[in-house]
C-alpha cells in the first residue's frame, strides 16, 4: 500500500511545481493551473494549507486581490520559518515587495545565523528595495566569516549612491514599491505575460553613478510603450520623490529576449 505523503512533502512539491509554472509564463495551460490547485488537496480542514494553496494559484493566475486576502490568512495562521521564507519568494513574484521584505525580516529575526537563508533569500530583499535588510544580512554573514556574494557589491554601491545624493533608503524602497504596483496593474489577470527585472548600479563617463532598474517584458510594442510612459510618469513625480532620487534613478522598459531573462527566477 502506497504511503500517504506528509504535509511537508506536499508543500515542497507544490512550491517546486509553482516555480516550474512561473518559468513557463507564455505557455501555461488550464490543466497545469488546476493541477497546482489540487496538489494540497487534503488541506480543506487546515486553514494554513488552504491559504498556501490559494497563494500559489492566485500568484500564477495573477489574481492579486485574492492573493492579498490569502496572504492575510497565511500570516494569521503560520509560525513556520521555512514556509514563511517560501511565501516571501511567492510574494515577490506577485509584485508585493512589502510583504516579501516583511516576511524576510521576520525570518531574519528567527534565524539570523542561518547561512542557507542568507544565500537563498538576500536577492529577494534586493528586488523588494529593502536595502536596510540587505545590509543587515550582509553584516551578519561577514561576522560569521562567510564569503562575499556578488550581490553584496551591488548593495554596497546602491547604498553609497543614495547616501551621496542624500536620499533616504526608505524613499528608494517606496519607489520600488511604486514600480511593483504599476506592474501589478500592467499584468493583472494576464498569466501569460513574462516580466523580468534587473537592478544594478552604473558608472557614467562624467564620473557620476546611478541606479538603473530595467523591466523586461514580452508584450507587444504598444503595451511596452504604455508601460514605459507609466514608469516615466512615476519617476518624474518630484512632488513625491523630490529632485535627487529621480536624478540618480533610471527606469528602462525593454523587450524581453531569451538572453535577458534572469537566471534563478524573475523577480519584481
Amino acid at each position: 500500500m502506497k504511503q500517504a505523503k506528509t504535509v511537508a512533502e506536499q508543500l515542497n512539491e507544490a512550491f517546486a511545481y509553482s516555480l516550474r509554472l512561473e518559468g513557463r509564463r507564455g505557455s501555461l495551460t488550464d490543466f497545469e493551473v488546476t493541477r497546482l490547485g489540487t496538489m494540497l488537496g487534503g488541506s480543506k480542514g487546515n486553514r494554513l494549507l488552504v491559504a498556501v494553496c490559494d497563494l500559489l494559484v492566485s500568484e500564477i493566475e495573477r489574481d492579486f486581490d485574492k492573493f492579498d486576502i490569502a496572504l492575510s490568512d497565511f500570516k494569521a495562521w503560520n509560525s513556520n520559518f521555512d514556509l514563511a521564507c517560501s511565501i516571501a519568494s511567492t510574494a515577490q513574484f506577485a509584485f508585493n515587495p512589502l510583504a516579501a521584505s516583511l516576511l524576510l525580516g521576520q525570518c531574519f529575526q528567527i534565524a539570523p545565523d542561518d547561512l542557507g537563508f542568507h544565500h537563498g533569500f538576500t536577492k529577494i530583499a534586493w528586488f523588494s528595495g529593502d536595502l536596510t535588510l540587505c545590509a543587515q544580512m550582509i553584516d551578519v554573514r561577514t561576522n560569521l566569516g562567510d564569503d562575499a556574494m556578488p550581490l553584496d557589491t551591488k548593495v554596497e554601491k546602491a547604498i553609497s549612491v543614495l547616501n551621496d545624493a542624500q536620499v533616504e533608503l526608505a524613499l528608494y524602497q517606496e519607489l520600488i514599491h511604486g514600480v511593483h504596483q504599476k506592474l501589478r496593474e500592467y499584468v493583472s489577470f494576464k498569466r501569460d505575460v513574462n516580466i523580468s527585472l534587473d537592478i544594478d548600479v552604473d558608472a557614467y563617463e562624467d564620473g557620476s553613478r546611478g541606479i538603473v532598474l530595467q523591466i523586461f517584458s514580452d508584450q507587444d510594442d504598444e503595451h511596452l510603450d504604455q508601460l514605459d510612459d507609466d514608469m516615466t510618469d512615476l519617476i518624474s513625480d518630484t512632488d513625491r520623490w523630490g529632485v535627487d532620487l529621480p536624478r540618480i534613478m533610471t527606469i528602462l522598459v525593454r523587450d524581453l529576449l531569451p538572453e535577458s531573462q534572469l537566471k534563478g527566477g524573475k523577480f519584481a
